[in-house]
Order: C-alpha cells, then sequence, then structure tokens
C-alpha cells in the first residue's frame, strides 16, 4: 500500500495539473494509513483500531474513485460514495461493538467496499476511450477484478455467518483472509498500476499534442514570415532569399535565368474607383492566377503594393516571355466580383536575363526598367531587355463590366 500512494504520488508530480492525480495519491495515501491501525492491533487488541482501518480505507478508496472520474472530466457521484461509506461504517460499528460478528461484519465490509470500486470500474469502463487503449484496458480489468475479489470475499463470509466462533479464525485456516490479506493488495496495486498506466499515457499524448501544435504555431509563424498574407506569394524578404538561391544554382548549371516583374495597370484607378478592398481582391486574383499558370519550381513574390515578380530558370527569352504573356492574357481574361462589382484589370510586365555579374537587386532594377517601357508604351504588354523578342501589344485600360 506504500509503494501504491508512493508511486501514485510520482505520477501525480510529474502530471500535474492533470485532473485525478491528487485524489488518486490522496486517496492511496489513506488506504496505507488505514493498514497501521490494523498492523498495531495485531499486536494490542482495541476495537477502535479496527473501526479506524476500515474507516480510513473505505474513504481512501471513495477518494481514489472520486479522481477517476474527474480524471475524465466528470463530477464524482459523492452524495453516493458518500452514503456507502456512511452506511457501511454504521452496520460496521454495529457488528463490531453491539453484536460482535467477526463475518457479518466481513461481509459488510466486503460488499460495501465492491459497490465502491465498482463505481470505480464502471466509469473506467463507460468512459469514451481514445487513443492508445493499452494502459486503459489493464486498468479495467485491475479494476474489475478488485471488484471481483471483494465480491467473492463478501459471498465466502456470508457462508461462514453462524458458523464461526467470536474469535478471528486463524489465517492458515480462513480463505477469505487469504483474499483480504493477498488477493486484495494485488488487486488494488493492479488497479493502481492501471491508473500510473494512464496517466503516462495522458502525458505522452499530451506531450505529442504539445509538439504538433508547436509545430503548427512554428509553420504560422514561418509563414507569416515568408509569405504575403494578402496574396500567398512570398513577401520581399523571402522572395530574395529563394531568387538569390536560384541564381546561384543556375549560375551552377550553367542555365538561363530570367526575372519577370509584373504590375497591375491603373492600380490607383481600380481602388479610387471600386475601393481598397475590390483592389486587394484584383491582387489575390493576380496570385491565382500566377500558381495555376507557373512551374512548381517558380518563384514568385509580392515585392510591393501591386508588384510582382517572378524568377524563371530554363528558359530562352521567347519562353520567358511566353510565360508573362499567359499571365497578361489570363489577366486580362477574368472578370473579377467583388461586394456586386465587376471590373477587369490589365498587367504590364518587364522581363531581364540574368549575366554572370548581376544580383537578384540588380535584376529587379532592369526588369523595373523594362516595366517601365511596357508601361509608356501603351500596357497590357510585356517588355523583355534586351529586345530580344517582339512585345506583345494589347488593349488599354482596366475596363469595367458593370457598376
Amino acid at each position: 500500500m506504500m509503494l501504491n500512494a508512493s508511486a501514485l504520488g510520482v505520477s501525480w508530480h510529474l502530471a500535474r495539473p492533470m485532473p485525478g492525480g491528487g485524489a488518486w495519491f490522496a486517496g492511496a495515501s489513506l488506504v496505507f494509513l488505514g493498514f497501521l491501525p490494523l498492523i498495531i492491533n495485531l499486536t494490542t487488541p482495541w476495537l477502535p483500531l479496527v473501526s479506524m482501518h476500515n474507516l480510513a480505507v473505505a474513504v481512501g478508496q471513495a477518494i481514489v474513485v472520486g479522481g477517476i472520474f474527474t480524471y475524465f472530466g466528470k463530477p464524482p457521484p459523492w452524495r453516493v460514495l458518500v452514503g456507502l461509506v456512511g452506511g457501511f461504517m454504521l452496520l460496521h460499528s454495529w457488528f463490531l461493538y453491539v453484536d460482535y460478528d467477526v463475518a457479518r461484519r466481513t461481509v459488510v465490509a466486503s460488499m460495501s467496499l465492491a459497490l465502491v470500486n465498482g463505481i470505480g470500474a464502471w466509469q473506467l469502463s463507460v468512459a469514451p476511450w481514445v487513443g492508445i487503449r493499452t494502459g486503459r484496458l489493464y486498468a479495467v480489468i485491475a479494476w474489475w477484478a478488485l471488484f471481483l475479489v471483494l465480491v467473492l470475499r463478501g459471498v465466502m463470509s456470508g457462508l461462514a455467518i453462524g458458523t464461526q466462533t467470536a474469535t478471528v479464525p486463524d489465517f492458515e485456516a480462513n480463505f477469505t483472509y487469504l483474499l483480504v490479506f493477498i488477493f486484495s493488495p494485488i488487486t488494488l496495486t493492479a488497479a493502481a498500476l492501471g491508473l500510473i498506466m494512464m496517466t503516462v499515457r495522458r502525458l505522452a499524448d499530451e506531450r505529442e499534442s504539445a509538439l504538433n501544435e508547436a509545430r503548427r504555431m512554428a509553420l504560422h509563424f514561418e509563414q507569416l514570415a515568408s509569405y504575403d498574407a494578402l496574396t500567398g506569394a512570398y513577401n520581399r524578404r523571402f522572395f530574395m532569399t529563394r531568387a538569390s538561391e536560384e541564381l546561384s544554382k543556375c549560375r551552377r548549371n550553367g542555365q538561363p535565368c530570367w526575372l519577370l516583374m509584373i504590375d497591375l495597370d491603373h492600380f490607383k484607378r481600380v481602388n479610387d474607383t471600386y475601393g481598397h478592398a475590390s483592389g486587394d481582391e484584383a491582387l489575390r486574383q493576380l496570385a491565382r492566377i500566377a500558381r495555376s499558370t507557373l512551374r512548381d519550381f517558380d518563384i514568385f513574390g509580392r515585392i510591393g503594393g501591386e508588384e510582382f515578380a517572378i524568377m524563371l530558370s530554363a528558359v530562352d527569352a521567347k519562353q520567358a516571355a511566353d510565360i508573362g504573356n499567359r499571365l497578361r492574357e489570363a489577366m486580362s481574361a477574368q472578370t473579377i466580383t467583388h461586394e456586386a462589382k465587376q471590373f477587369q484589370v490589365t498587367l504590364s510586365g518587364g522581363v531581364v536575363r540574368a549575366t554572370d555579374k548581376d544580383s537578384v537587386e540588380s535584376l529587379l532594377e532592369a526588369a523595373d526598367a523594362a516595366l517601365y517601357r511596357a508601361k509608356n508604351t501603351g500596357r497590357n504588354r510585356i517588355e523583355v531587355a534586351p529586345d530580344d523578342c517582339e512585345p506583345s501589344p494589347m488593349p488599354d485600360l482596366a475596363t469595367s463590366t458593370g457598376a
């Protein structure tokens, strides 16, 4: 009993503030203390010591059972438990002090404790089963075994009513005492071990849950640090990092590398005419078009208000311009709807090829110059610098198609 209390105390200390563990430790400690009067009574027979033993064991087990309910987030049935313990002590005291009868007293003690522990076994059995079930299953089996041992002890004591003397039978000659001193402690220890296994399992589950939450939060903060919250594209800082890595890789592999900068035409007019929320929707729509048009390994980022940049590798001048034109055509064909407002918006772009001396910053400057030329020559076009391929002119303006 001391080892049970100690082990439950350690598990409670490790698992705090997990519910139920404190009650298990307190109840097991009271059960252990309840055996001390019984030990003393072996050498100094005194009836109140017997009462103290039974009261401590009954109350301790009731507290442990209450902890089982708390563990599962249920209110303990304290009225029922107190009623069982109170009724048990009244009958036990009658057969101890008024009508001394060892057999009847044993029946009352066994059946009362069986009911108390049966309530705990029932709650262990019917509470929702989640996660890995090994420890829980062990606890259920142990608690029902404890219940059955107590019931068997009560039945055997009942069969002995009227056949015993008023003295305590010899230990070796009475199987009910084997149940008391051998099987009851064994099943009590198994029941305590089941509770400890449940505690360890919950600790492992909570640790795994905490790790998953930490991973989720780390991913969330990584996304906040790396992605534009409005469009889901890389933000400027992370785009510069990824584009620089891609530029270095292309140089090592001897592959051509291009930077495409795109910008929505007349974006200020869109904001002024349809509102900033509609402008945000236009930016989100451009990002969706880019994700569906670009290759998986193309690097796409938002580097300014309505400006986006794309790092393209393993393409020639015409292919780079074609990618930009596909984005432009898809955007021109898209009708943007926001809060009953419908409009269309075009984009312009500038494409520049990286040289051995270029950095991402210099490429952005060169692409921005090409984009500026596209704006000045009519918008809704892709300008390549140097002029390695012909630009593709298209109609100007952000055209409204509805109120």
